[in-house]
């Protein structure tokens, strides 16, 4: 893959007065036909920049409606932005990178089939980082999602995403991004290599070991990489020592990789996620019968967004599936009846899992508690939302057949299925 050329492309790219906030473009990027994130025009109607993982230049394209456009791919020096010079002109308003401060960004936005999708930034908190900065937001994006400003500046682009919680990213600010466009030494890119593992499954857990790989260090910080076999993004968190456990969803497929932290500077993102990578496989639990657990009713519901509902008040139901992805003015709910007979307060861990009709797994963790006083008709809702935010920006909701699960304990508690159009 080409490393970054400094010459007339970079003119284009640096700071200067912002072009509007009309028509800005944020365009989905494909890989053999695959979204693994999205792109933003930025200085010209030819160049573009992404933080999406890129694997094989050759099968890149940048999609505008129903065209995909070919492109050229510059790297910075340690992969994680590049540059993408498109074959012909894409039709849009380029950005402009802003001046980065953490009150000047309003938005974060990624361009799931053609409109702009917008987190207000009320649900956007900061935390400075060396290489750029955390943040968290109620959307869920993708690598190369676009923080905006007011004046339609990009002050950065979403990188990667962090297991620290529910919509939470790590971001390229856009003083970052400057430095690293205009950066020479193009050949000082750090040695990113993964440390041998074992792994072993119990129950939906994976427990991963790396005391034996070279200078293992109980008092060092190491980043846990893992991605679902169907999936094109990664998850990754951070942790001290030299074992640690992964929730993973029952009978899914999963790559794991582990890199030690050379220092509290470092860049926790990976250009891509390596090949060769040993699976390891999440068994089946099977159903949920403990305590003569069973639901009577399962569906998928709504509330809108000016209304509030008791835990117990069952949603009305979603009848026309074609609005789920957009849910305009409104969220989605798992509205469940269950029944079980239970003595004392009891806990388990909730997964709940929407399966794309390409196989794709996007999943939320929560819990549930047995409790006397909800039987025997226990009623309850749990805010799904986010699930169909993230499916769509990764697949850009395609029609097909979806399941909606949820597991307790690793035991799958109901599933229903629906149509999209």
């Amino acid at each position: 893959m080409k490393r970054f050329v400094l010459i007339a492309l970079m003119l284009m790219l640096l700071y200067a007065v912002p072009a509007g906030a009309d028509g800005l473009a944020v365009f989905p990027l494909e890989e053999d036909g695959i979204l693994i994130g999205s792109a933003a025009l930025l200085g010209s109607e030819t160049a573009l920049l992404t933080t999406a993982p890129i694997t094989r230049p050759d099968a890149l394209a940048v999609v505008s409606g129903e065209e995909k456009i070919p492109v050229e791919v510059y790297t910075d020096s340690d992969q994680l932005l590049s540059l993408l010079v498109a074959a012909s002109p894409v039709p849009g308003t380029p950005f402009q990178l802003g001046q980065f401060s953490p009150e000047a960004v309003q938005s974060a936005g990624f361009l799931p089939g053609g409109t702009l999708l917008q987190s207000d930034c009320r649900h956007i908190s900061y935390m400075t980082h060396p290489d750029g900065l955390t943040l968290s937001t109620a959307s869920h994006l993708l690598p190369g999602a676009a923080l905006l400003g007011a004046d339609g500046s990009l002050y950065g682009l979403i990188a990667a995403s962090l297991s620290e919680g529910d919509g939470r990213y790590f971001a390229l600010s856009s003083a970052e991004i400057y430095t690293r466009l205009t950066e020479e030494d193009a050949e000082s890119a750090p040695d990113i290599s993964f440390l041998p593992y074992t792994a072993s499954v119990e129950g939906t857990h994976v427990h991963l070991d790396w005391s034996q790989a070279p200078d293992a260090d109980e008092n060092a910080s190491y980043n846990i990489y893992w991605r679902d076999s169907a999936n094109s993004y990664y998850t990754y968190h951070t942790t001290v020592g030299c074992t640690d456990e992964i929730a993973c969803v029952p009978g899914r497929t999963y790559f794991f990789c582990i890199r030690k932290l050379t220092s509290e500077n470092e860049d926790p993102a990976i250009p891509n996620f390596p090949d060769g990578l040993e699976p390891v496989v999440i068994p089946e639990g099977g159903k949920m019968e403990r305590y003569g657990f069973l639901d009577t009713a399962a569906y998928l519901a709504f509330l809108k967004d000016t209304e509030t509902a008791a835990e117990t008040e069952l949603l009305p139901a979603v009848t026309d599936y074609s609005t789920v992805f957009a849910h305009e003015g409104f969220h989605l709910y798992f509205q469940i009846t269950s029944t079980y007979e239970v003595t004392e307060e009891l806990y388990a861990d909730l997964t709940c899992v929407l399966t794309a009709p390409d196989g794709s797994c996007y999943s939320m963790l929560s819990g549930f508690i047995f409790a006397p006083e909800y039987m025997p008709a226990d009623s309850w809702h749990m805010d799904i939302t986010e699930l169909f935010d993230e499916c769509s920006q990764s697949i850009d909701a395609p029609a097909g057949t979806y399941t909606l699960s949820y597991y307790l304990d690793g035991a799958l508690a109901s599933e229903i299925t629906f149509d999209i159009p």
